[in-house]
C-alpha cells in the first residue's frame, strides 16, 4: 500500500473519531447511528460491569438513555490509527469529557470542569457506504464520580 492510501484511510478513520464526538455532544442519534456498520458492537469495558451494546439498534437505545440535563464536550487526543489493509484499521484514542449543566441557549454556561479521561480501542472497516466503526470499546480511566479502591462501602 502507497503512503498516499494509507494517510487518506487514516484521515478517514479520524474524521469517525471525531464525528462521533460531535453527534455525540449534540444528542444526533441518526448521524452518531450512521457511523457504525449495522451489525457493530459499542461497549464499555471499565468499570465493571461491561455494558455491551451490539448493534446499531442497541447502540440507539444506550444513546437515548444517556442524561439530558447537562452539556458536554468531548474532545479526541493523541489518536494513533493502524491500517491493516484497504478495508480494515485499528485505532487508539484518548477523550477527554468537560460538562456544565444545561444552558438556556444563553452561552457560556458555568463549567462543572473536566470529568472523565476515557479510552477508546476501535476497529474501523470500509462499507460502501465509506469507512465506518466496526468496535468502538471504552475505558472510563479517571472519572470524578469513582470511589477510591480502597473505599468503604
Amino acid at each position: 500500500m502507497d503512503d498516499l492510501t494509507r494517510l487518506l484511510i487514516e484521515r478517514e478513520c479520524l474524521r469517525l473519531m471525531t464525528a462521533y464526538c460531535t453527534h455525540l455532544d449534540r444528542f444526533d442519534v441518526d448521524t452518531f447511528l450512521d457511523l457504525f456498520t449495522p451489525e457493530a458492537t459499542w461497549r464499555r469495558i471499565a468499570p465493571l460491569p461491561v455494558i455491551n451494546q451490539p448493534g446499531r439498534e442497541s447502540i440507539r437505545s444506550f444513546f437515548n438513555r444517556r442524561p439530558t440535563h447537562s452539556e458536554s464536550r468531548h474532545l479526541v487526543i493523541n489518536p494513533v490509527i493502524d491500517v491493516i489493509d484497504a478495508d480494515h484499521a485499528k485505532g487508539v484514542s484518548f477523550g477527554l469529557v468537560v460538562r456544565g449543566p444545561k444552558g438556556d441557549g444563553t452561552l457560556p454556561v458555568p463549567m462543572r470542569g473536566l470529568e472523565l479521561l476515557v479510552e477508546y480501542r476501535d476497529e474501523f472497516v470500509r462499507t460502501p457506504e465509506g469507512w465506518r466503526f466496526a468496535k468502538r470499546e471504552m475505558l472510563r480511566l479517571i472519572d470524578v464520580e469513582a470511589k477510591p479502591a480502597d473505599a468503604k462501602p
